[in-house]
């Protein structure tokens, strides 16, 4: 037997589905932080902070991994440039 839902009921259950995979995807990405936070995503095993110029970089305690966060590489790129430079120089002069 098939029931006759009007339009307005059709949006209803539209959006409460929808509503219902937001917060299954909201807990899935939870769930996921909680499972690879602090974990090196090439071994899998802890990651541990290192202060390096005041910037908080993760390092594998395993395999040595380096892991940078958004805009650290450019910050670490800008802080060193005059110590590489310096360096390189010795190798060129």
């Amino acid at each position: 037997m098939r029931r006759n839902i009007s339009s307005a009921g059709n949006s209803n259950g539209k959006k409460g589905l929808r509503e219902r995979h937001k917060l299954m995807a909201t807990e899935e990405k939870k769930r996921l932080k909680a499972l690879h936070h602090m974990h090196c995503p090439k071994c899998g095993m802890d990651l541990i902070e290192v202060d390096y110029h005041h910037i908080k970089i993760d390092k594998c305690s395993e395999c040595g991994g380096i892991w940078l966060d958004e805009g650290e590489l450019e910050t670490i790129t800008r802080l060193t440039k005059p110590i590489l430079g310096k360096f390189l120089k010795f190798f060129i002069d």
